[in-house]
């Protein structure tokens, strides 16, 4: 079996930005346990600020990285045809080992809209 590339994103609280494994330096765990950042500035920030969330490994009808914390609109199967669209929050279940909402796996029928923290209002309707 193949191993995948980890990926990673972290929301900065303080700051209202997100930082991109792939984009920035390098993610570290820190002493403490939490992240800590590497900006191209050669700060460091970390600890409390920031929410850390993890590729699923999947991608949306766009060919967009769908991460946890992402708001996707999906559409579900009934009988012979699909339900319309609905809005949900990407996330994983440690009690099922799952990734939610479960059709993500299906991403022909899945798109990325936003997340959690850069459009919340997404998930108000």
């Amino acid at each position: 079996m193949e191993q995948r590339e980890i990926k990673l994103r972290s929301w900065d609280k303080e700051e209202k930005v997100m930082y991109y494994s792939e984009k920035e330096p390098f993610f570290e765990i820190g002493r403490r346990g939490f992240i800590g950042v590497n900006l191209k500035s050669g700060e460091w920030r970390g600890g409390a600020n920031h929410v850390l969330m993890l590729s699923t490994g999947l991608k949306d009808s766009e060919g967009k990285e769908i991460y946890e914390g992402d708001i996707v609109q999906t559409q579900g199967r009934i009988g012979r045809g699909y339900k319309p669209a609905w809005i949900e929050e990407v996330h994983y279940s440690d009690i099922t080992a799952k990734w939610y909402p479960q059709n993500i796996c299906v991403t022909e029928r899945c798109r990325v809209l936003g997340n959690i923290f850069e459009n919340p209002k997404l998930l108000k309707k």
